[in-house]
């Protein structure tokens, strides 16, 4: 009698949604992967479970869906969380469906890795959707997003707690700046890839995303300095990625260590230049568990760490005359 949740992984099960529902009133439906399930069959279920009025969270990832399936589903009052990565048949009509009948009560929207998006969906998006705080745009290679401005740019910014962006590699710098500068709540952000990505971006995320959880700054241009920003400003940090990021080195890992207690992951293969010693030193500042990932083939062996007293920083020696060395720093092999 109480609320339901399937996760359906054959069309055989599937199939009997429509008698589930009878008795069950579905909050949650995982129909991900389903290959063998029809378009038809796959309108009848939702038909079914749209009767009930009771679906919150859909999820399809992967799969066939009709414009018929999409607009029922969209007219379910009920929904708030939509996730349908990875169809490529959902096009700008779809999404424009989506967001008129759905979006005045949609909370999380995930259309990430659906390759005939264009801009033309992003204009719908942020002329519908009022009140989202996810929103997944992941791998849109047709997707420039300069329509997306404007969701960031009024009172529903404040309203952002995730936003997944990797790999949608046309994303224009104003876009980026838009988000970091007013999603003031955000917990969750993901901008992978994107090479617009720079210090600038890093300071501003410093600036006005204190509550920031999760960042992920894979292969973006990156130093020091940005990482080092985030670091000191953003205490609340769990998981921060920067795998691919060459130029980074010991001193960001240093700040990370003294000044996010609770950080949990930390993603770093390719960062030849950050030394086994300078994760050591973090994973022993945390409070918790830290999980690494920390893969460097060309990494150089001999690294000499050292605390330079005048600034109070740790940083890579090996390379210096060791007489100024040992008249400036307490040097120690690690």
């Amino acid at each position: 009698n109480g609320d339901s949740i399937f996760i359906f992984k054959d069309a055989f099960t599937l199939l009997l949604v429509p008698k589930i529902t009878t008795h069950c009133p579905l909050v949650y439906l995982d129909l991900s992967l389903c290959y063998k399930v029809g378009k038809e069959d796959m309108t009848n279920v939702v038909a079914a479970i749209k009767a009930r009025s009771s679906l919150q969270r859909f999820v399809c990832i992967g799969m066939t869906v009709s414009s018929v399936c999409i607009e029922v589903l969209s007219s379910t009052p009920s929904l708030t969380h939509l996730c349908l990565c990875g169809i490529q048949e959902l096009s700008d009509g779809m999404i424009d469906m989506i967001s008129r009948l759905a979006g005045s009560h949609l909370v999380e929207l995930d259309v990430s890795n659906c390759l005939q998006l264009t801009d033309n969906a992003c204009s719908s998006i942020a002329n519908h959707c009022q009140n989202l705080e996810a929103l997944g745009l992941m791998h849109l290679g047709e997707v420039r997003g300069t329509e997306l401005s404007r969701l960031f740019l009024d009172k529903r910014a404040e309203n952002f707690k995730c936003i997944t962006l990797s790999g949608t590699k046309n994303l224009p710098i104003s876009v980026i700046k838009a988000i970091v500068e007013n999603c003031s709540n955000l917990e969750v952000l993901t901008m992978a890839g994107l090479k617009s990505i720079s210090d600038e971006i890093a300071f501003s995320v410093a600036a006005h995303c204190r509550s920031i959880m999760q960042i992920s700054f894979r292969n973006c241009d990156l130093t020091d300095l940005g990482v080092c920003q985030i670091a000191i400003h953003c205490p609340k940090l769990v998981m921060i990625a920067l795998a691919g990021i060459h130029d980074l080195t010991d001193k960001c890992i240093i700040a990370l260590a003294e000044n996010c207690p609770c950080l949990n992951e930390l993603y770093l293969s390719g960062c030849a230049k950050i030394t086994k010693q300078a994760v050591t030193y973090l994973m022993d500042c945390a409070i918790g568990w830290v999980y690494v990932n920390h893969s460097t083939p060309n990494a150089p062996f001999g690294l000499l760490m050292a605390k330079d007293l005048d600034k109070g920083e740790y940083t890579r020696v090996d390379d210096l005359p060791l007489e100024p060395l040992v008249r400036r720093t307490n040097a120690i092999h690690v």
